[in-house]
C-alpha cells in the first residue's frame, strides 16, 4: 500500500460501499480483489492513461460523533494494492427508514469526498448502484470526470418501481457507461429502461492463487488446526453441506436450514452435517430455527472466517449449496468451482449460465423451494465427481482478466 501522492495525468477512483473496513475486514472482499488488480494493471506500462489510483469507501453511519474516527480509519490488512490512497467517507443513514433518503445524504458528505481526491477529467467507478452511483453522479455531474458504475447485484431491486428507480435511471443518463458482472444483470439493466449501447458485460473473476484444487482429507486436517469445532471432528465419513455467506434474509440462510432438515430426513445419512460460514443478524433466529428443527446437534455456526480459510472450507466440504434469492454473479459459486467443490444453486443471477452444463453442479429452477434443494443436494452427494478436472477447467476465470477488461472499457479512448 502506498501513500497518497500526486499522479501526473489521470486518477481512476473506485468508490463503493462495500470494501474492506476496520470493522468488517471482510465486507466486499470481491470489490478489493478487483480494485486491487486494475492498480496493478494500472501501475504495469500498458496502462499509461492512468497515473495513479484511489479508492473512497462509503462508512453508512447515524451516530455523528463517530465519524470523526471512522474518517481516521486505516485499510485492514488484506486489503493489497497500488493505490495511492483509501479513504473512508461516513455517510448519515437511518438504518430501517433512510433507504428512501439515502442518495441525498450520502451526496451530502460523499459528494466532497470524492471531490477532493479527484481531478477535472479523471475516471470515477462506484460499484453499487443506489445509493453510491446515483450519490456520485449527482455530486460530479458537469464536472468533466467520466463516470461509470457497476452493477453487482441486489443493487438492481432498485429498479423495481418508485423513486429509487427514476433516480437510477436518471443518474445512468448522466454516465459514460455501466458494467453488469453477468448477462442477466445486463438483460435487466435493459428492460429497466438504460440504453443498451453503454450496458457491458464483464464477469467476476477468481483468486486461483488461493481457490484451487486440494484433496478433502488434506484440507480437512489443515482446517481442524485453525478450527478445532470442525463439523468433522471426530467423525472422518461426514459429509458436509457447505453454506458461505452473509446471514441476512437475500443470502437465504432460513432457506438453507429447511432445506438440510429435509435432507437429513429424507436421506436417513446420520453422517450428514451442515457448516454455515458467515456471520449476520440473522444469526440468533438460525440458532432457533435449527433446534425447532431438530438439527441443532448437525449444524455448526461457524461464524465470519478469514478469507484465506474460506478455500480449506470448500476443499473439506462435500458440496456448496447456494440459497440466495437475489444474485448477480455470486463469488462462492466461482469460488467453489474453482476448488473443484460440487454446487447445488437457485436459479439467481447468473447461476444457470454458470452451473447448467457442469457435471457437478445442478440449478434448481421454479420457486427453488427447500424440497427441491434438498433432492438436488442429495442427488449430488450421491454422484462421483471428479473435483480435481471441475477445479481446473473453472480457475482460469481471474481477477486480472476482469480488470483488464474493464480498464479497456473505461480507459479514455
Amino acid at each position: 500500500m502506498t501513500n497518497e501522492r500526486e499522479g501526473k495525468g489521470l486518477r481512476l477512483l473506485a468508490v463503493s460501499n462495500l470494501f474492506p473496513r476496520p470493522d468488517a475486514p471482510g465486507r466486499g472482499l470481491f470489490n478489493a480483489q478487483l480494485f486491487g488488480a486494475m492498480a496493478a494493471s494500472r501501475a504495469a506500462s500498458s496502462r499509461p492513461a492512468f497515473a495513479d489510483m484511489a479508492v473512497v469507501c462509503a462508512v453508512p453511519e447515524w451516530r455523528l460523533w463517530r465519524w470523526p474516527a471512522i474518517r481516521r480509519w486505516r485499510p485492514p490488512e488484506q486489503v493489497s494494492g497500488d493505490f495511492a490512497s483509501v479513504t473512508y467517507c461516513p455517510v448519515f443513514y437511518v438504518p430501517g427508514i433512510g433507504r428512501a433518503l439515502s442518495a441525498r445524504s450520502y451526496a451530502w458528505t460523499l459528494g466532497p469526498a470524492v471531490k477532493s481526491v479527484t481531478r477535472g477529467g479523471d475516471v470515477v467507478l462506484t460499484a453499487w448502484l443506489y445509493p453510491d452511483a446515483v450519490a456520485v453522479e449527482r455530486a460530479l455531474r458537469g464536472g468533466g470526470r467520466r463516470l461509470w458504475a457497476m452493477a453487482l447485484g441486489s443493487d438492481t431491486f432498485h429498479l423495481d418501481g418508485g423513486g429509487r428507480r427514476k433516480a437510477v435511471l436518471a443518474a445512468t443518463r448522466g454516465m459514460d457507461g455501466l458494467v453488469a458482472v453477468c448477462q442477466p444483470l445486463a438483460d435487466r439493466l435493459r428492460r429497466a429502461g438504460v440504453e443498451a449501447s453503454r450496458v457491458y458485460t464483464i464477469e467476476n473473476g477468481v483468486d486461483a492463487s488461493r481457490f484451487r484444487f486440494r484433496h478433502r482429507g488434506e484440507a480437512r486436517r489443515e482446517l481442524e488446526r485453525r478450527f478445532p469445532g470442525a463439523p468433522w471432528a471426530g467423525n472422518p465419513a461426514a459429509k458436509i453441506v457447505l453454506f458461505v455467506g452473509n446471514l441476512v434474509r437475500v443470502k437465504g440462510p432460513d432457506l438453507m436450514l429447511e432445506a438440510f432438515a429435509r435432507l437429513v430426513n429424507t436421506a436417513g445419512d446420520e453422517h450428514l452435517r451442515l457448516a454455515m460460514v458467515g456471520d449476520g443478524p440473522m444469526q440468533r433466529t438460525l440458532r432457533r430455527r435449527a433446534r425447532a428443527l431438530g438439527i441443532d446437534g448437525r449444524v455448526t455456526f461457524a461464524g465470519a472466517r478469514p478469507h484465506d480459510e474460506i478455500p480449506l472450507w470448500m476443499n473439506a466440504s462435500d458440496c456448496l449449496c447456494l440459497t440466495s434469492r437475489s444474485e448477480g454473479m455470486p463469488n462462492a459459486v466461482t469460488e467453489a468451482l474453482a476448488c473443484g467443490l460440487p454446487v447445488v444453486a437457485r436459479d439467481v443471477g447468473s447461476c444457470r449460465t454458470m452451473l447448467e452444463r457442469l457435471d457437478g453442479a445442478r440449478v434448481v429452477t421454479g420457486d427453488g423451494d427447500a424440497a427441491a434443494l434438498a433432492a438436488a443436494v442429495n442427488e449430488l452427494l450421491g454422484k462421483k465427481v471428479n473435483r480435481e478436472a471441475l477445479g481446473r477447467a473453472y480457475g482460469r476465470y481471474t481477477w486480472r482478466e476482469q480488470a483488464e477488461r474493464m480498464l479497456s472499457a473505461i480507459e479514455p479512448q
